[in-house]
């Protein structure tokens, strides 16, 4: 299993020699050279070519506009990353006290976590076509409402177990799948010099 985990990783080698990059992270990597040659050669930058030359973990809090967008980014993923991991850690419990296991019938933790999972996986593939058709800040908007609503719903007021079941489902979709805003919509609100160190850094520095 070890092995098969790290097979993905491997993938890595194959991205970097064939897939392009983006025509805008070009133009801004030509602009970053450009800069840095006039650097050397003693000149002194302003406005953005003195933002392409800095650090980009500098870069990142040295605007006051990029400073607040970066903070409430990272409030968004510290809520996500805490209020999953506060509440998936229940689901196998809350679903053996539900109904607890009788002689000759396993208990129903490991059918909950695996309904749960699939509505995750319908919820990530999901969110990216819905992000699309609605918009980026209407999609994330729902999926984090829903979470703040399925929660109480499925811990607190469910206790029949079929009806818990599909409800983890529902829950899995939202409560799992609202991570997919962070590789779709976060990096397009970071200026491109620096938005795989921010999207890298609001994503992590969370967990």
């Amino acid at each position: 299993m070890y092995l098969i985990g790290v097979l993905p990783a491997l993938i890595v080698f194959w991205i970097r020699r064939n897939i392009p990059e983006s025509p805008r992270w070009e133009e801004s990597n030509r602009r970053r050279r450009a800069a840095r040659d006039l650097q050397r050669q003693g000149a002194v930058l302003k406005g953005e070519d003195a933002a392409l030359v800095r650090f980009t973990l500098v870069d990142m809090f040295a605007e006051p506009a990029v400073r607040m967008r970066l903070f409430l980014t990272f409030v968004m993923s510290l809520s996500v990353t805490i209020g999953y991991w506060g509440v998936s850690s229940f689901v196998q419990a809350m679903s053996d006290r539900s109904q607890p296991p009788r002689p000759g019938c396993p208990a129903l933790g490991g059918l909950a976590g695996l309904v749960q999972n699939i509505g995750a996986l319908l919820g990530f593939f999901s969110f990216g076509f819905l992000a699309d058709a609605f918009g980026r800040k209407p999609t994330t908007f729902v999926y984090y409402l829903m979470c703040l609503i399925l929660t109480p719903i499925v811990y607190l007021w469910v206790q029949n177990i079929q009806l818990l079941l599909l409800g983890f489902a529902v829950y899995g979709f939202f409560i799992q799948g609202v991570f997919s805003w962070t590789p779709i919509w976060l990096p397009e609100l970071f200026p491109t010099r620096m938005r795989a160190t921010a999207a890298g850094f609001i994503f992590n520095a969370p967990r």
